[in-house]
Order: structure tokens, then sequence, then C-alpha cells
């Protein structure tokens, strides 16, 4: 499995290449390849098109990714949002959209809305439920990754423990992996943008909660029970008044994060109303933003 995830990662990358040359690519020997190549022909995750330039003897098959051969499904759940997607093998997104959502309406209400939406949007690309070859799922708090599920998460009442993966394959029959939000985006960010210039990588994500996403030797690093990166819970000292949804006091997503931000600026009392007064360039927002960070990360200012 760990051969063939090799190989399928040069074809990931967009490479179009003939048997030998893939050998050179991932260093196994030319007969290896060979049987590797014709069990991903046989699934159809890959494909031939055409011949390439011949040095001497037949001209060699070139190789490809089938990018259309299903789909996968992504998506970002945030404590008052979700964003989802279909791409294909490619990673290119055939369809997506952004919804308002409640975390605190628990997983089932949460999964269930996930499906039907999933379904929604796979119409629009023409695929079906049985072409989905898997699932990814980000949520915000820390997840036990091999049980995949939530772990004691702060802002997300009624999901610890609850076992998402069935939860999806009873509709979906396909892997399902779910991890840290944060997790996720940071790989997404180290995949795409950073494997090849470095193996070490600190994604950081500030919302309504505040988080971040530890890359490690090109690996993620999740630490006891899916915690490490939870920054969003670390307590700051001149702010021990302050109350988090957590139950500890004074941790920097209830000092720094969206919610209590949104609270003290926006005209609603709402996230979204606060996005959209810095969009419209309300004049006392950005400014006063401005100001908060400045407060909040400079030691020099204490209330204690």
């Amino acid at each position: 499995m760990t051969q063939s995830r090799e190989l399928l990662r040069v074809f990931w990358d967009g490479h179009v290449v003939d048997r030998a040359e893939l050998g050179r690519r991932v260093g196994l020997a030319r007969s290896t390849v060979s049987s590797m190549v014709g069990n991903l022909l046989s699934a159809q995750l890959i494909e031939e098109v055409g011949s390439g330039e011949s040095t001497g003897g037949r001209p060699p098959q070139l190789l490809r990714l089938n990018a259309r051969r299903g789909v996968v499904l992504a998506a970002d759940l945030g404590a008052t949002h979700g964003r989802l997607m279909v791409s294909d093998l490619a990673g290119v997104s055939l369809a997506e959209a952004e919804w308002t959502i409640d975390m605190a309406d628990g997983p089932y209400q949460v999964v269930s809305w996930m499906l039907e939406r999933f379904n929604e949007l796979l119409g629009d690309t023409g695929f079906t439920s049985e072409d989905v070859l898997g699932v990814a799922l980000g949520v915000p708090g820390p997840v036990e990754f091999s049980e995949a599920w939530a772990v004691a998460p702060p802002i997300m009442p009624g999901w610890d423990k609850v076992p998402l993966r069935p939860l999806i394959q009873e509709h979906i029959d396909s892997p399902v992996i779910v991890d840290n939000d944060v997790n996720v985006m940071a790989y997404g960010e180290y995949w795409t943008q950073w494997r090849h210039r470095t193996d070490n990588l600190l994604f950081v994500k500030v919302g309504t909660g505040i988080g971040s996403g530890i890359i490690a030797n090109g690996r993620i690093y999740r630490g006891s029970q899916g915690a490490a990166g939870d920054m969003g819970h670390v307590a700051l000292p001149d702010h021990l008044e302050t109350v988090c949804p957590c139950g500890n006091r004074g941790c920097l997503e209830a000092v720094a994060g969206g919610r209590p931000l949104a609270e003290k600026y926006a005209t609603d009392g709402t996230i979204a109303g606060l996005i959209e007064m810095v969009e419209n360039g309300e004049p006392t927002v950005a400014p006063a933003l401005r100001q908060e960070s400045s407060v909040r990360s400079s030691p020099a200012q204490s209330t204690s």
C-alpha cells in the first residue's frame, strides 16, 4: 500500500511519465513498477495517454492520473460555518458552497445536514454517491484520529467521542477521515505550497476559535488525544476574569477569538456582522481590531 501511494504521488503532482521514468522517481525495480502499474490501471486510477519518444525500441506508453475516476468529498466545519466541496482525484473543485451552521446543534443533526448538502453538490457534478472514493471532514476541536471522533471539544457540545466514521458510512460506503480543522488546513498548505521546500511548518488559524496545526518531518503532529496545537486554550495571566466556553478562565480564544470581538464591536453581536462591517469599511471597526491585536500581543499591556 505504501509503495502504491508513492507511485500515485508522482501522478498527483501532475506528471505524465512512462514506466521507466516512474521507476526512477520512486526507486523501485522495473518488475515491481510494472506489477503496481497493472493494478492501478485495472482500478482505473491511472490511464495510458499515448506514446513517448522511442530510444531505439518500441515507444513507451505514457501514464497519468485518471482524475475523473471518482470524486472526494471534503467538509470544513467551523463553529458557525460549513464549507463543503466535491473534488476530482487531482484536487480540482467540481462544486463547492458555504453555509451558516451551528455546531452546538450536535453531531447527528450536523452530519445529516452535511450529507444532504453533499448530495446536492454531487447532483451539480453529474457524479453520485457510488462514485465517492473518500470523505474528509475537519472539525473545530481535538480529534482522536484513529477513532475518527472528537475528544472533549470545547465549542462542540454533544460531540465528545461520537463515532463519526460509521455515522457517515451508513450513507456513503467509502473511507472516511476525520481530523481537527486546523490540521487539515496545515497539511493542505504544506502539501500544495511547502513540501518541496521544508519538512516543518506551523499553521495558525484565527476565527471563532484559535488553533494551530503542526507539521513535523512532513507529518501532522497530533499529540495526546489530538490536542497538539490547541493554543486557543492557553491561559493569559492578565485576563483570568474572562470565562471561556471550555470552563476555564483567561483562554486566548475567549479573549481574542471571533466571538468576543464580535460581541464587543459588531452592531448585531455576530461574527458575520463583524466581517460585514470590516468588508464595508466601517471606519471605527478596523482600527479597533488592530488596537486589540496590539494590546493582546504586547507583554507591556497588563490589567492585573
